[in-house]
Parts: C-alpha cells; sequence; structure tokens
C-alpha cells in the first residue's frame, strides 16, 4: 500500500518552495506570454534559433534552423574533380558538368559522399554547349564545406528514440522542482514518460494523475493542449524567446540529402547539403501540459488542497489563475504523484545535518541520506521499484552555515595573520546574527541585501587570494563556497562567479563512495554503521544536474572544472553537505 492516500498526508513543509528561473528579466503575469502560430514545428525551430549554447540548436556551429546558413566563397579549382590544369593567362574557363543528382532529385547520403555521385566533369575549358551536360563558369562550395540549410525532423519529440535529463533547459517559469523530478524521471524510469507522452498532427496529450476524494484513489487524468508554444511577448508585441523551457536539437543530423544547385542565369552551380535534426520537444510539451493539468487538479493533483496555499487555482476575487502562476515555486518529493499516483510507495523530504568542525560526524549524522543515494542504485528498494532523489537549497540555511564557518575562522588564533579580512567577516557575522533575529520584513530584506553584497565582494576572485589559493588551508575554501552561495540569495542570476543556487532544486544523477585510500567502497545499505567511519568525504562524489542546463559551480569565473556548462557537475560529498539544504525523495513502483 502507499504511504499515503492523499498529498495532504504529505510531509508539511517549512521552507520556501523552490521557484527560481535561470533569468531575472522574465516578464511578469500570465498577460506577457502568448502562443507563437504555426504549430509545434514552427515554435521548435523558433526555440532553437534562440539557443546558442553548447550545441543545444547550434547546429554545426550556427543557432538558425530552417534557413539558409552561408556558404564559403570558392575560388575556381576548390571543387572536387573542376580543378582548371591549363595555363595562367586562359584561367577564365568553362567546364561541361553532367549534374547526377539536382533539387528534384537529391541524393541521401549520412556522410560526405564522393563528388563523383553528384556531378563529373564532362570536359574542361568546353568552347561550346556539350549535349546533356550543363555549362558552369563558377562554382561554389564542395563536398567538405557545402552550402547548408537545416532543419527539424517532421514533427520531433525525441533525441534517440526517448527522452534524456539532457534534454531540460528551465525558462521564465520558477517550476525548477517540477523539472528537476522530470530530470529523474528520464534518467531512472523514462518509459513513464515515452509511454504517455503523444505529440503529432499539431497536438499532444499526457495522462497524468489526480486524486479523488470521493474513490479515495488517484486515477488517470488525460490533458491535451496544441503543441504551439508560449513565447515572451516585446513591447511592440512581436515573438521574443520561449517562456517556457527550452528545446534542445541534435548538432548531429538524423538526414542529410546532397544535391547541385545550377543556376543558368550566372552559369554557376553550387553543392547543397540539407540536414535534418532531431529536438527533444517532449519537455515543452510536457511542462505546458502540466500547466494546463494545475489549472484543474493543482499542483500535486489534489483539489482538496489546490486553493490551501500561495499557489492557489483561483485567486481572492475567484478568477481563474494561470497555470504558470498556479506553478511558480513548489517542492519536489510532492510533484510525483502527478505521476505516479498511488504507486508513489513513499514520498518525503529530508533535512542534511552539518557540523562544519568535524566532517567524519557530518557523514555519521546522515546515513539517512547516503543510504538513500545508494538507493539511486537499485539497493535495497525492491523489484520494479524506482528511487528518485532532488537536492535543495535555503538561503536560511546558507546564511547560518556562512556565519558558523565565519565564527570557525575567527575564532582560530591564525585568522589574525589576516587582519583585514578578519574584520569584514566579523562585520559580516554581526549582519547575519541581526538578520536572523530581526522580525520586521523591511528590515530583514534591507539586512540580506548587505550580506549578500559583502557575500559577493569577499567572493570575487582577486579581492582575497587567500580564498582562491590551493595550498590555502580548507576552511578559506569552504568560506569561499558559502560565500559563493549566499552572493546570490534571492536570485539565480549569475556574474559568472556562483556555486550553488538558494531557492533552488537539482536532480540527483548519483553518487561514487570512496574510502582514503582512494578505492571505490560497495557499501551496503543493511550494514552502513561499519561503513561510514571509513567513507572519505573528500575522495567520494555526489553527481548533481541543474535542470537551468548551464550554471554549474564556478568560483573562479573561469568556466566549470570539466570546461562543459551543461548543468552536470560533481560535488565531493563534503560539499554536498555543506553547500546543500535536504533531499527530496519518492519510491515509486515502475
Amino acid at each position: 500500500m502507499p504511504s499515503h492516500q492523499s498529498p495532504s498526508q504529505s510531509t508539511e513543509q517549512t521552507r520556501a518552495p523552490r521557484r527560481d528561473a535561470p533569468t531575472t528579466d522574465a516578464p511578469e503575469g500570465a498577460m506577457a506570454v502568448q502562443e507563437a502560430p504555426g504549430g509545434g514545428n514552427a515554435a521548435a525551430a523558433d526555440a532553437i534559433n534562440q539557443a546558442n549554447r553548447e550545441g543545444r540548436g547550434a547546429l554545426n556551429g550556427d543557432p538558425t534552423v530552417g534557413a539558409d546558413l552561408g556558404f564559403r566563397e570558392a575560388d575556381v579549382g576548390d571543387v572536387q574533380g573542376l580543378e582548371y590544369t591549363g595555363p595562367a593567362e586562359a584561367r577564365d574557363v568553362a567546364w561541361a558538368v553532367e549534374i547526377h543528382h539536382d533539387e528534384s532529385n537529391k541524393l541521401p547520403f549520412d556522410g560526405t559522399p564522393d563528388a563523383s555521385q553528384l556531378y563529373t566533369l564532362v570536359e574542361e575549358n568546353a568552347n561550346e554547349s556539350v549535349p546533356g551536360t550543363q555549362t558552369v563558369v563558377s562554382v561554389e562550395g564542395d563536398t567538405q564545406q557545402p552550402y547548408l540549410t537545416q532543419n527539424l525532423v517532421d514533427e520531433p519529440l525525441y533525441i534517440n528514440g526517448a527522452p534524456s535529463s539532457a534534454d531540460i533547459e528551465q525558462g521564465y517559469v520558477g517550476d525548477c522542482y517540477f523539472l528537476a523530478v522530470v530530470g529523474q524521471l528520464a534518467n531512472q524510469d523514462p518509459s513513464r514518460i515515452s509511454s504517455d507522452l503523444n505529440a503529432g498532427g499539431g497536438n499532444a496529450s499526457f495522462t497524468f494523475k489526480a486524486y479523488d476524494p470521493a474513490g479515495p484513489a488517484w486515477n488517470d487524468e488525460a490533458v491535451s493542449a496544441s503543441t504551439e508554444l508560449a513565447f515572451s511577448v516585446e513591447d511592440d508585441g512581436a515573438l521574443d524567446e520561449l517562456h517556457g523551457v527550452g528545446i534542445r536539437a541534435n548538432p548531429l543530423p538524423a538526414h542529410s540529402e546532397w544535391w547541385v544547385d545550377y543556376d543558368a542565369s550566372t552559369s554557376s552551380m553550387t553543392v547543397m547539403r540539407d540536414d535534418e535534426h532531431e529536438a527533444a520537444t517532449w519537455v515543452a510539451y510536457l511542462e505546458k501540459l502540466y500547466m494546463k493539468f494545475v489549472e484543474t487538479h493543482g499542483q500535486y493533483g489534489d483539489i482538496q488542497d489546490a486553493n490551501s496555499n500561495s499557489n492557489a487555482i483561483v485567486d481572492s476575487n475567484g478568477d481563474q489563475n494561470s497555470g504558470y502562476e498556479i506553478a511558480d515555486g513548489g517542492f519536489e518529493h510532492q510533484v510525483y504523484q502527478v505521476f505516479y499516483g498511488s504507486d508513489v510507495v513513499s514520498d518525503r523530504s529530508i533535512d542534511m545535518n552539518f557540523d562544519a568542525t568535524d566532517m567524519s560526524n557530518t557523514v555519521v549524522q546522515n546515513k539517512n541520506i547516503i543510504r538513500r543515494l545508494l538507493q539511486l542504485d537499485g539497493q535495497g528498494v525492491g523489484n520494479d521499484r524506482a528511487a528518485m532523489m532532488t537536492a535543495w537549497a535555503d538561503s536560511d540555511v546558507h546564511f547560518d552555515r556562512l556565519k558558523t564557518q565565519i565564527d570557525l575562522i575567527t575564532g582560530d588564533a591564525d585568522s589574525e595573520r589576516y587582519r583585514s579580512l578578519r574584520r569584514i567577516l566579523v562585520r559580516l557575522s554581526g549582519r547575519i546574527g541581526r538578520w536572523s533575529a530581526e522580525a520586521d520584513d523591511a528590515k530583514k530584506d534591507a539586512l540580506a541585501d548587505k550580506i549578500t553584497g559583502s557575500a559577493e565582494s569577499l567572493a570575487k576572485p582577486g579581492n582575497w587570494p587567500l580564498l582562491h589559493d590551493p595550498g590555502s588551508d580548507k576552511k578559506w575554501h569552504d568560506l569561499l563556497e558559502l560565500a559563493s552561495d549566499v552572493q546570490h540569495a534571492g536570485t539565480d542570476s549569475s556574474n559568472g562567479v556562483r556555486n550553488v543556487y538558494s531557492g533552488h532544486a537539482y536532480s540527483v544523477m548519483g553518487a561514487t563512495f570512496k574510502d582514503s585510500a582512494g578505492a571505490v567502497m560497495a557499501l551496503d545499505p543493511r550494514n552502513l554503521d561499519a561503513d561510514l567511519p571509513n567513507i572519505d568525504p573528500q575522495a567520494s562524489k555526489v553527481e548533481l544536474r541543474n535542470p537551468h542546463h548551464t550554471n554549474e559551480p564556478d568560483m573562479e569565473g573561469n568556466g566549470p572544472l570539466d570546461g562543459n556548462d551543461d548543468g552536470r557537475f560533481d560535488m565531493t560529498l563534503d560539499q554536498f553537505f555543506r553547500n546543500l539544504s535536504g533531499i527530496d525523495i519518492a519510491i515509486v513502483r515502475t
């Protein structure tokens, strides 16, 4: 039996819901967006036009989709087979060329064909037309660098036939909690998405779960909508960027066709290639369908609870709120029921424990979280079940931990060697203490602004080299991490220097545990007490993914450590417990 019959029985939440989005200049309110005309394929192409990061839509290095991408100006002799061999003074030549594939008879070929498959040189320096050939006096492109056009495959849905967490790129909607869960489904149970999501003919549908208190039971709730997507609207009414998630395109074409374009008016020929690319439109469709679902059933599928919180279905005047307003911020672990209903075996949120003075103690205190991390690999879960996990951070926790770290450092006689820095740290600790005790919201917000500003100055590369020096004591590196957390509290806008964001959710992809010798440990959930003291929190790793599809930790301002800012990154177990506040988990029947 499931651990709960209704979402109202879920763990009571005291922290703020995760509600950020990857930019701070998003248009406000439902009226600031509208659906783009032209159906899903056109909307997807427009979305990809906006994406030019790390290959998401940057097809072969150019973000444009469905339009000519330009060509390299070719000199005579650059095209295979059309190489002038006569004297230099007679360089103005004409070739008689037999074209095998033109626009009406394209050559399907994935890869690079031989030039002879597209055309044949019949006569060089032809003085008159040759029957069955075209007279060519200039050429552009070749099979190595053709004139390229790019389009999406007809009604794109997945890349390589299945959903992937790498497809998720949060947009202007504060639904990181929802997308972090979707990332877990794509990673742990992708068939739950692919089996119930259908798209075609300009429409998409998905079967969610809604709670019926009269049953009581969780029932299938099919939701359908057009595949047109919501775009931001500029002041002049023009469509701008996608309001919801971005759409990732595969930079490698699914299919290619080659041909030679001949212009009789100029006697010129151009080698052409038309690529068709898959695109992961499934995330955009699923998000849109969820926004429609919550307008009737609330964020967590239970109409009883839907109007009992800040994410109400109707406003104070009794008017219907849009799905984008209702879904603005939420709790990850309660979202699983809209996908699994009564097949949610258990779901809960667990706070992390952290002891800045004793990392070994922190590992022991978080035994339950380590056990849950092992469940991501199927350990202790049971047959036909899957574990899902997200991690989150709160600004209150970040402030408190920064103060604890500061007090630890300033209480050490070693800090007297850095008197200027020590004075700044003592002042910052005092501000956090006053902020914590302040009851007036306006004064509390003003103090928070000063704290985040001080943290930004503290973390800025070049201001305090001690914090960035690899040879410095670990306590200074820990201080840098926490200051980098706090500097963005209340926003997820980045200046290039960041760690993790407060009020944000991350998908937890897995963990690797090692001992002090660097050997991987085969932990047994049934015998954790014996293994916990041997876990090295510096060598052990937790892999996370930011739903932004970017914004990985970057405390030096030089880009992410792995050189690829795709949102996926590792943290040591030490860093995981220091910088995240807790996890949301669910065990589901698959």
